[in-house]
């Protein structure tokens, strides 16, 4: 289903629905509440929501609920994006991280935190910060760049890392001189 039809059948309403009473019983919930959720998800899924898609993988991902199926994560994540879910390039890029239904590849991890660090997602940009500080894929200057992004964004620990000068110490202004 394209996403205008999902909006036009009324599916986007439920999933927001969805999704609204899901964060509001975050940490709260019984097993039973997981299993019920999982098979509203699923539901909305079939009918051809695609972030109905993505949510069911962090069903498959953790295994509650389900058996645990990294092969499955991709899959629906990948089905997510064709369906038009923007959330889905997070999912992604983390099963190219951390080689979740895929091999390992950070290059593509970044490809991915990158496009949907474009629609300002906070979880990809503090992926990005990360990947470019302490992986084989080290880059300061990319690292620096994706932690401002970050406090553009309000996100206050990274606000206090640039204020603090605790960025490696690499970026504090007494170092500029010696690496710009």
């Amino acid at each position: 289903m394209i996403p205008s039809q999902v909006y036009a059948t009324g599916l986007e309403a439920k999933y927001q629905k969805l999704v609204k009473y899901d964060q509001q019983h975050k940490g709260q919930q019984s097993l039973s509440m997981q299993a019920n959720l999982y098979k509203d998800y699923k539901a909305l899924a079939n009918q051809g929501h695609g972030c109905a898609h993505n949510a069911l993988t962090g069903y498959y991902w953790t295994g509650n609920v389900t058996s645990q199926k990294f092969d499955k994560v991709f899959s629906l994540a990948t089905k997510a994006l064709k369906l038009g879910c923007k959330d889905a390039l997070v999912t992604l890029g983390a099963t190219y991280r951390y080689g979740v239904g895929v091999e390992i590849n950070l290059n593509t991890a970044i490809e991915y935190y990158k496009k949907s660090a474009k629609h300002k997602n906070i979880y990809s940009i503090q992926q990005l910060v990360s990947i470019y500080k302490d992986t084989n894929k080290k880059d300061l200057m990319e690292a620096y760049h994706w932690l401002n992004e970050l406090a553009k964004l309000g996100d206050k620990k990274a606000k206090e890392e640039l204020k603090n000068c605790t960025f490696n110490g690499f970026f504090c202004e007494e170092n500029m001189d010696k690496h710009f």
